[in-house]
């Protein structure tokens, strides 16, 4: 977002392939990057 230059965009998922105490688990992050500027 250019008018927040403090957020930054990152997207990521990750669906581990085992089980935790019988317990299915998923990560989603979604954050806001703005461009560097030279």
């Amino acid at each position: 977002i250019e008018d927040n230059p403090g957020f930054f965009r990152m997207k990521l998922f990750a669906v581990p392939h085992f089980q935790v105490e019988g317990m299915d688990v998923s990560l989603s992050l979604v954050s806001q990057m703005p461009k560097a500027k030279a």
